[in-house]
């Protein structure tokens, strides 16, 4: 499995109490892991932290690593392990949380698709995906917008740069077999693959690695929930 890079994706349930979960989930985590999950002020995004967490916990094992690694944060703000043993990355979004782990750079962005106005892709898009957006049927447009953003956050993710890198100074371009190509104009030799994965019909996921193949893993929450406790 070391030699994959492998997607784990658990969603929240349709009904669920956010307190009683949210005590659950607390007794597997570690003390600064909290203390960092503290500072958020929605129970939501408590939870899904706690999820993406334990989501990490479960995928290094899978990799014969260390569980319980230590977490520290880069200068642009992209988590990593402390004892550098694989890279990882966390997205999330409505109901799922999604965490890629790689030997090398990765990025994963998962967004709900809901209600948004064009005129963010003219912020923030290049003029290419910008016109390829303008001509796709209007039934289409949502899809490939979202498509497009999700693209292009998991790349400048596995950049490691995050939102410091322009959107506009590079392109992707979705294609029917999810693949996505992509140019950047900064990178010479372009050790990236940009590609969209599967998962539910209301959200789009992309993925950006360094040529691994993938495996997705679904993850259920009791799962998560029997994960050894943390003291």
């Amino acid at each position: 499995m070391n030699n994959l890079c492998v997607v784990l994706c658990v969603a929240l349930p349709d009904e669920y109490h956010p307190a009683a979960l949210e005590r659950r989930l607390r007794r597997r985590l570690d003390r600064p892991t909290l203390d960092r999950i503290d500072r958020l002020r929605q129970p939501v995004d408590r939870l899904r932290s706690m999820l993406g967490r334990l989501l990490l916990r479960h995928g290094l094992r899978l990799r014969g690593l260390d569980d319980d690694a230590g977490v520290t944060i880069g200068h642009y703000g992209k988590p990593r392990l402390v004892d550098g043993t694989a890279e990882f990355n966390l997205s999330h979004a409505g109901r799922w949380v999604v965490c890629a782990i790689s030997q090398t750079a990765v990025g994963v962005d998962v967004e709900q698709m809901r209600p948004f106005d064009l005129v963010l892709a003219w912020r923030f898009f290049h003029r290419r995906e910008c016109a390829a957006l303008a001509v796709q049927p209007a039934a289409a447009q949502h899809d490939y917008f979202f498509r497009l953003w999700t693209a292009k956050e998991a790349y400048m993710k596995a950049l490691g740069l995050g939102f410091q890198r322009d959107m506009a100074s590079f392109s992707v371009a979705p294609r029917a077999d999810l693949h996505v190509a992509l140019d950047d104009p900064q990178v010479s030799s372009q050790p990236y693959m940009l590609s969209h994965l599967e998962l539910d019909p209301g959200y789009r996921l992309a993925l950006c690695r360094q040529g691994q193949p993938v495996q997705v893993l679904p993850v259920t929450l009791d799962h998560l929930l029997s994960l050894t406790i943390i003291h």
